[in-house]
């Protein structure tokens, strides 16, 4: 299966990250669309499992074995370049 880790110490960390990242994106899940982010997907299935997520979800989300990016390095904000996620 591969190496897991854990991005978050609990589910307040996940949920600030969350609102603060997934929330504002333009790729955030949405009814009758689904996921658009496969980083929001394994975040919400680690959140509803055991909170690990695979290795390499880990590195896209900056994660260094003690803390995630503030800012998700894949978030597109309202009007941004698609290409130049802020």
């Amino acid at each position: 299966m591969g190496e897991r880790v854990r991005p978050f110490a609990n589910g307040d960390e996940f949920f600030d990250w969350k609102q603060r990242n997934c929330q504002r994106c333009t790729l955030r899940w949405r009814a009758g669309q689904g996921y658009q982010c496969d980083l929001e997907c394994a975040l919400d299935y680690a959140y509803g499992d055991n909170g690990m997520v695979t290795e390499t979800i880990g590195k896209r989300l900056k994660f260094d074995q003690l803390y995630v990016a503030a800012h998700c390095p894949e978030r597109v904000l309202e009007g941004a370049n698609v290409d130049s996620a802020q």
